[in-house]
């Protein structure tokens, strides 16, 4: 007996070693570490409190967006990198962020502000890189970077993908369904498209924003498609909501590069948070959080399974 519990006892430790199935627990409050909310103003507010969530390389990256940080978690919680945004006022909000990947490095981070309503790029020194006034945007939203440092910034408001250039220029847009886009390892852009004849479509483009490729995914009766990562593979991870039922219920689709349906799952995403999915190649991570409720309980990043 005493022999299987130091198995078991090693099973255990092993698995908790595993990168595969890190979770992270994140406190509100003002110490090192721990992540700030702003209770709503009025009735018709609602808390402002962190709004973008990424994996990369086991580690958790968090846009602290109430005060207006980006920070970075290892597989233990513990923060190991905190990059506060120069130049923002009292009032501030991160919308979303992007992080330029190189091979295994971050090489900068990409976020959108909105109260400023600028773009800025920084090493992960802190060093300012780029920053622009996106004045030709109306409602800055979602955000993507290539390994050059390549921005695509989704507009709500004009429903249109901008392109930017690592150094800030504006080099041009494109039409968007709101319906989220990823970057691919060879640098194209991928989105998904409504056709009402034939339902939706996964396109991508190049970094000239030309159509490479266009194929039908189908799901014609699936409403608020959502593209959330392109895997190493060319597999594209979409989430869907069901013509009828709960508004917040999701089913998140993994669909190969040919067009086969390889998985799913269902979930059900928190209020008052943009980037709630977290995808690391084939991993994905649900944020679970009420915003209403701190300074008690905490935000819980929790892996989804897939069927």
């Amino acid at each position: 007996m005493k022999a299987l519990n130091v198995i078991l006892l090693i099973v255990l430790m092993v698995a908790v070693s595993i990168p595969g199935i890190c979770e992270w627990n994140l406190k509100f409050g003002d110490e090192k570490g721990q992540v700030g909310v702003k209770p709503p103003e009025g009735p018709e507010d609602y808390p402002i409190g962190p709004n973008s969530f990424r994996v990369f390389d086991g580690k958790l990256w968090v846009a602290d967006s109430a005060k207006g940080r980006i920070i970075s978690y290892s597989a233990d919680n513990q923060p190991d990198l905190i990059l506060t945004v120069p130049g923002l006022g009292e009032q501030k909000v991160i919308e979303d962020f992007a992080l330029q990947i190189s091979g295994d490095k971050v090489k900068s981070i990409w976020l959108a502000e909105r109260f400023t309503h600028e773009l800025i790029r920084m090493a992960p020194d802190g060093k300012v890189l780029a920053r622009v006034k996106a004045s030709n945007l109306a409602q800055l939203d979602q955000l993507a970077a290539d390994s050059t440092g390549r921005l695509y910034v989704g507009d709500y408001g004009k429903s249109l993908i901008a392109a930017y250039s690592d150094s800030g220029k504006y080099l041009f847009n494109i039409p968007w369904d709101l319906s989220g886009f990823a970057v691919d390892s060879e640098n194209n852009l991928h989105l998904i498209a409504y056709d009402k004849a034939k339902g939706h479509q996964h396109r991508v483009l190049n970094s000239q924003g030309k159509e490479i490729s266009s194929r039908q995914i189908g799901f014609k009766n699936m409403q608020n498609p959502r593209l959330w990562k392109v895997t190493s593979a060319g597999d594209i991870l979409v989430s869907f909501i069901p013509a009828l039922g709960n508004p917040t219920g999701n089913i998140l689709v993994k669909i190969s590069a040919k067009g086969v349906i390889l998985s799913k799952t269902n979930f059900t995403n928190p209020y008052y948070i943009g980037r709630y999915l977290l995808v690391d190649d084939d991993k994905c991570w649900l944020v679970k959080a009420d915003y209403l409720q701190a300074p008690s309980g905490s935000i819980k990043i929790k892996q989804l399974g897939f069927d």
